[in-house]
């Protein structure tokens, strides 16, 4: 009989820390839209709020505590990294997953990067001419927020084949949906900025995009979140040697003619550690 760790079950997780930062991240944007009544919300963006009374800081709490969803993904993913480097072989098998991992773990700090960007350096105020360096580095970092979070999600879809696969399938749908998004808005918003115009609905666009950016945030941390760690209990009138033996040498002969075994070992040993 397989009974669950009471052990394993930890209130502060890594997706209830995320869905709690990219929850909050919306008050400081409701305040600044009840307080902003004079922008249109279809039309302006939320970046325009910066000019509103006590605008600033709003928008750089919102920015700033999605960043640090970015930034415990990140942690979270290296962690992990280390207990699998540290429990086993680095094997041929093992390489890609630890690989994709931290390549994901370092688009998540550049998105965190990204965002703090954003909110740090405001754009220029409406109707402004010209583009001054403010605004250039407030575009960037919001391009590439919204072109780093599915990249870092297709390559953790990976790991969420085997043990969850509708998480995976969930996670490149998504990615497709948000990158493929972003990139058809910019290449229809820039030339526009360009000639000194707009996309007449920039604004609901925008805060769609960052409801989708807040909902993809969760979805990640659901990726992460650990396999329940198990403790087997002997059954009634058997030995309580015999159960805890066998399963190990089963494992460990799986594990020395498959190496697909011993990564999958190494995943749920380091899951089941936390």
């Amino acid at each position: 009989m397989i009974m669950p760790n009471p052990r394993s079950a930890s209130l502060w997780t890594t997706q209830s820390v995320v869905a709690t930062l990219a929850l909050i991240s919306l008050v400081p944007m409701a305040i600044s839209h009840l307080t902003g009544a004079a922008l249109n919300p279809i039309s302006a963006p939320i970046s325009h709020y910066v000019y509103l009374p006590g605008g600033y800081p709003m928008v750089l709490l919102g920015a700033l505590l999605l960043a640090g969803c970015g930034a415990v993904l990140a942690a979270d993913l290296i962690r992990r990294s280390d207990l699998i480097r540290r429990s086993v072989m680095t094997t041929g098998s093992v390489v890609p997953e630890l690989r994709r991992r931290r390549l994901a773990a370092a688009l998540l700090i550049s998105f965190a990067v990204a965002l703090t960007v954003v909110g740090v350096f405001p754009t220029d105020p409406p109707g402004t001419a010209s583009s001054s360096l403010s605004a250039v580095a407030h575009r960037i970092g919001a391009a590439w927020s919204f072109l780093s979070l599915p990249l870092a999600g297709l390559l953790l879809a990976g790991s969420c084949r085997q043990s969850r696969p509708a998480v995976g399938r969930a996670l490149v749908r998504a990615a497709v949906g948000l990158s493929g998004a972003a990139v058809i808005f910019l290449a229809i918003h820039l030339p526009l900025a360009l000639t000194g115009s707009g996309i007449p609905a920039f604004g609901l666009l925008e805060r769609v995009g960052f409801a989708f950016m807040i909902g993809y945030l969760i979805l990640v941390a659901t990726a992460l979140r650990p396999q329940p760690a198990v403790e087997p209990v002997p059954a009634i009138g058997r030995s309580t040697l015999e159960p805890a033996e066998a399963p190990g040498r089963f494992a460990s002969a799986a594990a020395s003619t498959d190496p697909a075994a011993a990564t999958g070992l190494a995943l749920a040993g380091a899951a089941g550690r936390e």
